[in-house]
């Protein structure tokens, strides 16, 4: 029986990819050890059950073979530049130090580490790589340090180019680097061989039993939907979408439900109030049990990034979520991601910035709405495409193929 540690700062009960990849792993005849962080994702505040001090050791729902150890950390809080900081790098000493003593008596196969962000809990990784003696990846899902750049607004060239070394060390330090976006090839073929990258592209999150749920009351499910589920980031764009709104607001039979949270919020919802926009519905973030029940109601998905050379690289997991439930997308996004809008035929893209553009295709969508052929022909599409490419079965067949 394969032996395998994961390492991720985030896991379940708080929604990310590793925890559908770990819950299909775990039917194989492995045995898993996640070593983890306490639960406070997405608000910054430590989920209830869950103790911000201590040790902790738990089942991962009903698998006798999937053991979680959590360690103290410093939690995201209001999500400031300084508690992120904070928060990254008390995962890593605290995942050496505690993780050493919690794992001492064990012995591993592999080990993985789950990076959403940032790739330096890779330093954790290679501190059991080398008292394990075993070999390491790295899931990758954002580059760093050119994400960092945009996200926390650094500036300073020298810690720019000092973060650029570590990160390259971590790079050249892994067996295997799993890259959830193709184009992130292009990056890190500069820093270490091609035979070391695989491409490993993310599900969508674990959804055990899907529930249903009293609509909010401002959400119309016999009009047309359009609608978000994500983070309100530094990294997403939103101005577009909200003057698209702006210019739609006469069109009673259209309304825009954006759900999530984020330090974006409260500008999000300054906007809609100064512009007087009643077709704009901000939501709280929803469980992931419930989304499926939502996205049901809604007649189109959006998807956005900020228009960046290297942020539209990667490719938001949502997108998986989006092509899964069958729903025609649209997208003010470039790179990966429009690649495989405009390679699924599950919707369109339109340009950063583009407005007009943007109207232009909700319009498209709109008028077809009734035309169960064409507005079918994208929604087919999407899950087509979903279960072709991004089914779990495949993405963890493939891992155990390489890792063997």
């Amino acid at each position: 029986m394969k032996k395998i540690l994961i390492i991720a700062h985030n896991f379940w009960p708080e929604n990310f990819p590793i925890n559908n990849f770990v819950y299909n792993l775990a039917f194989s005849k492995v045995k898993i050890t996640v070593l983890t962080g306490k639960p406070n994702y997405p608000l910054g505040r430590i989920f209830k059950g869950y103790n911000k001090y201590s040790l902790d050791k738990e089942k991962f729902l009903k698998f006798k073979n999937v053991s979680i150890y959590r360690v103290p950390t410093v939690t995201r809080g209001n999500a400031s530049k300084i508690r992120r900081i904070l928060s990254y790098i008390s995962f890593i000493l605290s995942g050496i130090f505690f993780g050493f003593f919690l794992l001492r008596k064990k012995k591993f196969d592999h080990i993985m580490v789950y990076s959403p962000s940032p790739i330096i809990h890779s330093f954790i990784g290679i501190f059991f790589k080398k008292i394990k003696h075993t070999k390491l990846s790295i899931w990758l899902q954002d580059l760093w340090p050119h994400t960092l750049k945009l996200v926390l607004n650094l500036k300073n060239k020298i810690i720019y180019n000092f973060l650029d070394q570590v990160i390259n060390y971590l790079y050249k330090s892994s067996d295997y680097i799993f890259i959830q976006s193709k184009e992130y090839e292009k990056i890190l073929r500069k820093v270490v061989k091609k035979e070391k990258l695989f491409y490993l592209p993310n599900s969508r999150n674990l959804v055990i039993k899907k529930f249903k749920k009293n609509l909010s009351k401002n959400f119309d499910k016999k009009i047309f939907n359009i609608c978000y589920f994500g983070n309100f980031g530094i990294v997403q764009e939103f101005n577009t979408i909200l003057s698209a709104a702006e210019k739609l607001k006469k069109n009673k039979k259209i309304n825009f439900h954006f759900f999530g949270e984020g330090i974006k919020k409260n500008k999000i919802r300054n906007i809609i109030i100064q512009k007087k926009l009643d077709n704009f519905f901000l939501h709280n973030g929803e469980d992931e049990k419930y989304l499926d029940h939502y996205i049901k109601y809604s007649s189109l998905l959006y998807l956005s990034l900020k228009k960046d050379k290297f942020l539209n690289l990667t490719s938001p997991s949502k997108l998986q979520l989006y092509l899964a439930s069958g729903k025609p997308i649209i997208g003010e996004i470039s790179g990966e991601s429009k690649k495989i809008i405009n390679l699924s035929k599950s919707g369109f893209c339109v340009d950063h910035g583009d407005s007009k553009g943007l109207v232009n295709k909700i319009n498209f969508f709109f008028k077809i709405r009734n035309n169960k052929t064409k507005f079918n022909y994208y929604s087919s599409n999407s899950k087509d495409y979903y279960n072709n490419n991004f089914s779990i079965n495949k993405i963890t067949s493939k891992f155990f193929k390489i890792i063997k």
